[in-house]
């Protein structure tokens, strides 16, 4: 992003700062698991009949495009679209977002519905790459990257919070008519990548390029030395298992709601509550563990320990108060992991290709995340036959488990040959 519509300084910061914020809010809003979650939920099991492992297969066929996020990064670094790396990503992908969005009104089967969502995932989660790497770019230019970075925090934070209650109240205003709060809630979802492209038309200044095949060549031999790594492959296995357990969301959804009687309105607030978590999560870290007094190991045991913790007051849920207090626990303590876990991830990453492997490694925790989800689900709906606490337990040892890989977990080796000014601005 240089220089948007006006040449001073302060200018360029305030706008590109708005700007920044305006596509991770739009993220916050537009992803599958955020507004859409309880509508499209509500959809899948009173609609389409799906039980848990048939809406986790369904939710985890969406995600498929957060687990492939390298190669949006490859694509718009190194292959320009009309001879510009940004401004016409995200002109497409955001328009093919509000589109693919605004396709779920005709939709009427639930294998088509699964290819549409899916294709509003490619829109959201390869802006989100693009996006990712003009921040990185625009705050070296104007240094000014943690105001972009809290920017986006905020962002994501409030449209996280603030989808759950637009759930809520479309879950509980159509709870006779599923279909029509899918609807709804598309149409919601549609608007704000809309107006992402819009802006991007306006405020983005991009310079033209060409195809850089050296650099690509360079950059490929570069991850392949990096994937040889044994050291790297550790990480990878660590942070596939520790996300691949029996997963209980989906799972805890349906029991929440058949069981207990919660409806889907307020499965809504309960991800509110769990939002809250996160962000009180992220608070305690960076207080208590980003002043580098504790080593990067010691705080993945105490996120690990903590994360195994907080899931078992979804024990004791009987009503909605004990729910909404479980969700936000369960948020606050799988945050600290999660940071934990990010913080790993970072120290894993070589030289020159650190944006590119730390999104194959994001990508690698997504496809466990889902894929624990589907596992725990076929559980629940299987052996465990609708009895949620087994799953809860498994769900909490095989998190604890993690702490068995923390001794073989190592940094990088830094790579004197290379420069940090030598990566490409790929997107994380």
């Amino acid at each position: 992003m240089s220089e948007p519509l006006d040449s001073s300084p302060a200018m360029t910061v305030r706008r590109a700062t708005i700007y920044f914020a305006l596509v991770y809010f739009s993220q916050g809003i537009s992803q599958v698991v955020c507004l859409l979650n309880q509508p499209l939920r509500m959809y899948l099991q009173d609609v389409a009949k799906l039980d848990a492992t048939g809406v986790a297969n369904f939710m985890f066929v969406a995600a498929i495009p957060w687990m492939i996020k390298p190669a949006y990064g490859l694509l718009s670094d190194f292959f320009p679209i009309f001879g510009y790396r940004r401004k016409s990503y995200l002109l497409l992908l955001n328009l093919l977002a509000a589109v693919s969005f605004l396709l779920v009104i005709g939709v009427r089967s639930t294998s088509t519905l699964v290819i549409v969502m899916t294709l509003t995932g490619v829109g959201v989660a390869a802006s989100d790459v693009v996006v990712d790497a003009m921040m990185v770019q625009t705050g070296r230019q104007t240094g000014r990257t943690k105001l972009f970075q809290s920017a986006q925090w905020v962002a994501i934070t409030s449209a996280t919070i603030l989808s759950g209650l637009l759930g809520s109240a479309i879950c509980h205003h159509f709870k006779s008519d599923a279909a029509a709060g899918l609807r709804t809630a598309s149409l919601i979802c549609m608007l704000v990548p809309l107006v992402v492209a819009i802006l991007t038309w306006f405020l983005v200044v991009d310079q033209r390029t060409t195809i850089n095949l050296p650099e690509f060549k360079a950059t490929s031999l570069a991850l392949l030395s990096a994937f040889k790594s044994l050291r790297l492959w550790i990480v990878i296995l660590f942070l596939f298992l520790i996300r691949f357990n029996p997963g209980i969301v989906t799972a805890l959804y349906v029991h929440l709601e058949n069981q207990i009687g919660i409806s889907n309105a307020y499965l809504a607030i309960l991800d509110t509550a769990n939002a809250v978590g996160l962000v009180a999560g992220s608070l305690i870290f960076m207080f208590t563990m980003s002043a580098g007094k504790i080593s990067t190991r010691r705080a993945m045991s105490i996120g690990l320990i903590l994360a195994a913790i907080g899931v078992l007051p979804m024990l004791m849920i009987t009503n909605k108060t004990t729910a909404t207090v479980a969700y936000a626990i369960w948020g606050l303590t799988d945050m600290i992991a999660v940071l934990g876990f990010l913080n790993i991830a970072a120290e894993a990453c070589p030289r020159r290709v650190e944006a590119v492997v730390f999104a194959a490694l994001m990508s690698v925790s997504n496809l466990g995340t889902r894929w624990s989800d589907v596992a725990g689900s076929k559980l629940y709906d299987g052996v465990l036959q609708h009895r949620i606490a087994p799953l809860i337990w498994l769900c909490a040892g095989f998190t604890s488990a993690g702490l068995l890989f923390i001794p073989f977990l190592r940094p990088a080796v830094a790579d004197e040959g290379a420069s940090v000014d030598e990566a490409p601005a790929l997107a994380s």
